[in-house]
């Protein structure tokens, strides 16, 4: 998301509440049709690399930030909202268990090259699934944004943002709930190898973000 009035990029990754955010500058950022939403946004989940390339001036002046979620309870996010996302009527992917979603995100993982005979539903789940944040908020291995906030931390986060650095007016403050999720604790959903995959798959982030279980 990028805002030329208030001068700011907002590299939104997902499931790490980017939505609230975005509803404060455009109120039907969180239209949705059978899980999808309908805005068809092309900035919406562009890393900074990408935005750098369509913007490449608004990247240097411009204030950037983005905001990060603990890898453990992003994978539990991201397998609840794959479960109940529908193209033209059907589900995206299987309404497996989680121990079985974790199974497909290892096949891809593993083989990328046989992965299409061995998942059911599109790559891509998986793979956004699959992906280091700091990858997407990096360019040639360094992070460039002004500030990164967390998903744990979003409502205060954001308030120092609005503040200390975009000055925003009071009415941007406070942020919107949407897309709430009724769910489980995510440690609950782990045993200790699944705990121990995510470790590893996302190694980065759990080092520089400094995540624990």
């Amino acid at each position: 998301m990028i805002s030329h009035e208030y001068k700011f990029i907002f590299i939104h990754l997902n499931r790490t509440g980017g939505t609230s955010i975005e509803k404060l500058f455009n109120s039907e950022a969180d239209k949705e049709v059978d899980g999808f939403n309908i805005i068809e946004d092309p900035n919406k989940h562009l890393s900074a690399k990408q935005t750098m390339e369509i913007y490449p001036e608004e990247f240097k002046t411009y204030f950037k930030f983005s905001f990060v979620r603990n890898p453990w309870d992003l994978v539990v996010s991201r397998y609840h909202w794959s479960r109940y996302q529908k193209i033209n009527g059907q589900p995206l992917i299987p309404s497996d268990t989680f121990n079985k979603f974790m199974q497909r995100m290892a096949i891809l993982h593993d083989d990328l090259r046989n992965y299409d005979e061995k998942l059911d539903g599109p790559a891509w789940i998986y793979l956004q699934s699959l992906r280091n944040q700091i990858s997407r908020i990096s360019i040639d291995s360094r992070i460039v944004m002004d500030f990164v906030g967390k998903f744990e931390n979003l409502e205060n986060d954001w308030k120092l943002i609005c503040q200390n650095s975009l000055n925003l007016p009071e009415k941007f403050h406070t942020l919107p709930h949407v897309f709430k999720s009724r769910r489980q604790d995510y440690r609950a959903y782990y045993d200790e190898n699944s705990k121990k995959t995510v470790s590893d798959w996302f190694a980065r982030d759990i080092e520089k973000f400094k995540y624990t279980f």
